[in-house]
């Protein structure tokens, strides 16, 4: 039993270390591109708020 969850953490460490980098080395499309928005809809943005969104702790 310890050896076949020997096994199973050595093949995620595997897919972690080669599948991973490959995947965000192309990069994710959505993350990349900026989304539209009126010269009114940022002029409401308060950018100051966005801060205190924030997680008390961080």
């Amino acid at each position: 039993m310890a050896l076949v969850l020997i096994a199973l953490l050595l093949v995620e460490m595997a897919l972690l270390v080669l599948w991973v980098p490959g995947y965000f080395r192309s990069g994710i499309v959505l993350f990349n591109q900026r989304i539209a928005a009126s010269p009114a809809m940022q002029a409401r943005l308060a950018l100051g708020a966005l801060e205190h969104d924030l997680p008390a702790d961080r």
